[in-house]
């Protein structure tokens, strides 16, 4: 690839990666990948030599046989990055070091209809691809309930989940007593769009990468 090209923002999708000769994208802030695989290793894919200028970087259903060098991978990459999104099924893979040392950075996202009870992530996103029903909101409240002492600080949710007078009033009291239960944790929660097409849209959150921009300013990075 021309290392002249005004590349920042690369999106790959549902691809095998085969092996290659070394490559250099110099200008790649934002890398997404989903669903991808290589015939080589995921960690001579996302050297540090190979993106001096990454900020932001995506995994999503990423193969089993790469989840090993995950742990690899953020110990590499975890100091220059600004923020990581990971799949929920990724925490299963990395020892309790490296948790503590993601969690800081990393926004972590998991299916609205999956949750059972609140991960020990800061920072979580909840997604479903239908409509979220009063039953499994009223689910959410109660777990947020149960939980004393969450280790959770932001919960991302789409914003037709926002407490407003269009919706149903039962549920329109659930959404609100969510946010009561979460308010009473100390939970923050933030309403952003979300992508409608995983396949298509970057689904990289702007509000956390911001919060991640902001706090790396104010030394904390």
């Amino acid at each position: 690839m021309d290392p002249h090209v005004d590349l920042r923002v690369l999106r790959l999708y549902n691809l095998i990666i085969h092996n290659s000769s070394p490559f250099v994208l110099p200008r790649v802030e934002e890398l997404i990948l989903l669903a991808v695989e290589t015939t080589s290793t995921l960690l001579n894919l996302l050297k540090p030599s190979a993106l001096p200028s990454l900020l932001a970087l995506a995994l999503w259903s990423i193969a089993d046989e790469h989840y090993p060098e995950l742990e690899a991978i953020t110990f590499l990459l975890i100091d220059r990055l600004e923020m990581i999104s990971l799949d929920v099924e990724s925490l299963e893979r990395f020892s309790p070091a490296t948790r503590l040392r993601l969690d800081a950075k990393t926004l972590f996202d998991h299916d609205f209809n999956l949750v059972r009870s609140l991960l020990n992530v800061a920072s979580l996103r909840l997604h479903s691809e239908a409509e979220v029903a009063l039953e499994q909101v009223e689910q959410i409240r109660n777990i947020v309930r149960n939980t004393v002492s969450p280790v959770l600080s932001l919960l991302y949710l789409a914003p037709d989940l926002e407490p407003a007078p269009h919706q149903a009033a039962m549920k329109n009291a659930a959404l609100r007593s969510l946010e009561v239960a979460c308010a009473e944790r100390k939970i923050d929660i933030v309403y952003e769009e979300q992508p409608q097409d995983w396949t298509l849209d970057s689904g990289v959150s702007m509000d956390f990468w911001r919060r991640m921009k902001e706090r790396k300013a104010k030394g904390g990075g």
